[in-house]
């Protein structure tokens, strides 16, 4: 499998929950303490990893909100004493077809063109107030804000 196909993530806040919108039943995934972590290398094969249930059967935000994805993600979230590691697999049945164009930091046209993964670290719990991460197969980041 390609490296572009994994990404691997590195935090240092807490995972709750994520939404994409009110009607779509709460997802909480949890998170692993591991006393190693994995290495940051784009391969999920580390011990670190295999001690995590991945989180699987995600929904999809375009172009169909709320339907099943068509192509599985699995993500897994462990952390240590420094650190939370997010884990994230994009299988594609056809991974030459995967948009990734943009790595412009704070560039618009990677959400409009190119295939990411966009997840919410709500640390308060409160639905309003949340740290907000992204990326696509290039590493592009989004907007901080």
């Amino acid at each position: 499998m390609s490296k572009a196909a994994i990404l691997i993530i590195s935090f240092v806040f807490i995972i709750t929950s994520f939404t994409l919108a009110e009607d779509i039943e709460r997802r909480q995934i949890v998170a692993v303490r591991v006393k190693t972590p994995p290495k940051i290398d784009g391969v999920l094969d580390d011990l670190a990893w295999k001690k995590v249930k991945p989180s699987e059967g995600f929904i999809q935000s375009k172009p169909d909100m709320g339907q099943p994805m068509n192509q599985n993600t699995a993500i897994s979230i462990v952390y240590d004493n420094e650190n939370i590691y997010v884990g994230i697999m994009c299988y594609d049945t056809e991974p030459e077809k995967v948009v990734a164009t943009e790595m412009r930091r704070d560039h618009e046209g990677v959400w409009d063109a190119n295939d990411f993964v966009r997840f919410i670290f709500d640390t308060h719990h409160d639905l309003r107030s949340a740290y907000y991460f992204g990326t696509n197969a290039l590493g592009a980041r989004p907007m901080p804000g």
